[in-house]
């Protein structure tokens, strides 16, 4: 589709800057961080009724400690159990507190651990679309740890030790929405079969890593390059 149409934005020096920065650390244009970053938006809707119920709670208890302090200013006279129903009252507030302080941490430490394939299945399991990047993510993760994998049979044969330097140079220019998620796919199946023949001779013993079997990899990854 031709990109005919502009959207100019004012922003202030330092956030020029802060754009420009992570366009740069990001190995891309400004344009495509911004493009990328409307497709990797996603909206988080909290349950907040706990909250709620707290809010009230809260109220609650402090109308009742304000009530025996009125009373109390009013009669200049309190009781052994007035002090005693304003520690219970704070006492409970202190309570309520923490449990709600427990409830975040566990909610932080969830949204926390969430890997792109745990958003994927959460986001399918509701019907939800699912955010490209997420699909991009998951399967460039696989490509990835696949690519280190190799490196490190490499590193462990009599072969030439420059070989890892250039998958090291691949990874590092490595940018997953570069690519059309087909492109993606295509590169990942590539890239399985080979391994998975490298990985069979080398695992069964009928065979080991040749400097053939390196320029089988490194003819794909001159395929997919981007660069």
């Amino acid at each position: 589709m031709k990109k005919n149409h502009k959207i100019e934005v004012r922003v202030t020096k330092e956030e020029k800057e802060m754009i420009q920065e992570k366009a740069k650390k990001n190995n891309t244009t400004i344009s495509s961080l911004v493009l990328n970053s409307i497709d990797k938006n996603i909206t988080v809707n909290l349950d907040t009724s706990d909250y709620k119920s707290l809010v009230i709670q809260f109220r609650r208890i402090g109308n009742n400690i304000n009530t025996t302090i009125r009373n109390i200013n009013f009669s200049y006279f309190f009781t052994d159990n007035d002090m005693l129903d304003i520690k219970r009252s704070i006492e409970q507030l202190s309570r309520e507190l923490k449990k709600e302080s427990i409830e975040i941490k566990k909610t932080k430490k969830y949204l926390e651990n969430l890997t792109p394939n745990k958003m994927k299945n959460i986001l399918e399991n509701e019907n939800k679309r699912v955010p490209l990047y997420l699909i991009y993510d998951e399967i460039a993760d696989h490509i990835i740890l696949k690519m280190r994998s190799f490196i490190d049979l490499i590193e462990k044969s009599d072969l030439h030790k420059t070989y890892p330097s250039y998958i090291e140079y691949f990874l590092k220019h490595f940018i997953p929405t570069d690519f059309t998620y087909d492109e993606l796919v295509d590169l990942s199946d590539d890239l399985e079969n080979i391994f998975y023949k490298i990985n069979h001779k080398v695992n069964t013993k009928t065979g080991h890593l040749t400097d053939q079997d390196i320029v089988d990899v490194m003819e794909v990854l001159k395929i997919h390059r981007k660069d």
